[in-house]
């Protein structure tokens, strides 16, 4: 329960920002709102119930509400508690099924598409998930965006590398994994700007991007991201191993304009070649990367790179 402190402070904010930013959005007047359609992300939904908007985020389609997050329960990746009027089933492929009362037998007029959609008294999502201990219902994508491991596992990589990019020091995430791998790996890009900044603070000493994102420290505090991700995942869809890329993604039209005089994609084949790595029993592998200098001209180096293992 917030003290007298906070309850003051709020109202001093309430007064200062809050107010005159939901009056600048057009919510001043709100009373409760929800936000349908596509999902919000957690951090949105945090930050628009922390300036006063009661807002609730509903999942489902056209056909049918699955469920309703209130900020009070937010937490990263689940879309909501289920719909109290709708039994929700998931399939051994993660398949979500509903049906219920509030839910329709099937469409009028459209037959065909009824045969899609619905199927012994359930309907088909279409969306992949699972259901938590406490009731609250987890989107994972699209059913035909699995993914299948050596041992028939699916998994969803979209959703991993979402949960992977909820990070301040990851910037982007490839997850890997078919059914030649026995498991999910990643490849990770930090935030060059967080992790400098991490980095000085600690007095970290480095040379250049490559040698920055390979320092034990550095590899160290992503491998505790990427357990932080795993947290919110099924067991059998956990990251097992990682690899800091040691380049940023090329950016900026002279760099893509060298890239293609190359005749070759540069970044697209160093990322085979660390999703090739990551899977080796080697703790490291030397790869050469690609460096773009001021003029546009690409040349290569070769960086020791790591492969980090999850317990």
């Amino acid at each position: 329960t917030p003290n007298l402190m906070w309850k003051a402070l709020n109202a001093l904010c309430e007064l200062a920002l809050f107010r005159p930013l939901k009056d600048k959005l057009g919510l001043l007047r709100v009373k409760r709102a929800f936000a349908y359609a596509g999902i919000l992300p957690w951090d949105t939904l945090r930050m628009m119930t922390a300036v006063g908007l009661n807002l609730s985020q509903l999942y489902g389609s056209d056909e049918v509400t699955l469920a309703q997050l209130d900020a009070g329960e937010a937490r990263t990746g689940s879309v909501g508690r289920v719909n109290p009027f709708i039994i929700v089933r998931i399939t051994n492929d993660h398949h979500v099924l509903a049906r219920g009362p509030a839910c329709p037998l099937g469409y009028h007029k459209g037959l065909e598409a009824a045969e899609e959609r619905f199927s012994e008294g359930w309907y088909r999502t279409g969306d992949a998930g699972y259901i938590d201990d406490e009731g609250h219902l987890y989107c994972l994508g699209r059913v035909e965006c699995m993914r299948e491991l050596a041992d028939g596992t699916r998994f969803a990589p979209g959703y991993i590398e979402a949960c992977l990019k909820a990070s301040r020091y990851i910037k982007e995430a490839v997850v890997t994994g078919d059914k030649t791998r026995k498991f999910a790996a990643a490849i990770v890009t930090v935030d060059f700007d967080e992790i400098v900044a991490w980095a000085a603070e600690r007095k970290i000493p480095y040379t250049d991007f490559a040698d920055l994102s390979q320092k034990p420290a550095v590899c160290q505090l992503v491998g505790g991201e990427v357990e932080k991700a795993n947290r919110r995942l099924p067991e059998h869809q956990r990251v097992k191993r990682f690899i800091n890329s040691p380049v940023a993604y090329p950016s900026g039209p002279r760099a893509a304009a060298s890239d293609r005089g190359s005749g070759g994609d540069s970044v697209g084949t160093l990322l085979e070649e660390m999703t090739e790595a990551v899977y080796r029993d080697r703790d490291w592998v030397v790869l050469e990367v690609p460096v773009y200098q001021e003029d546009g001209e690409r040349t290569s180096v070769s960086v020791e790179v790591q492969v980090n293992r999850l317990v």
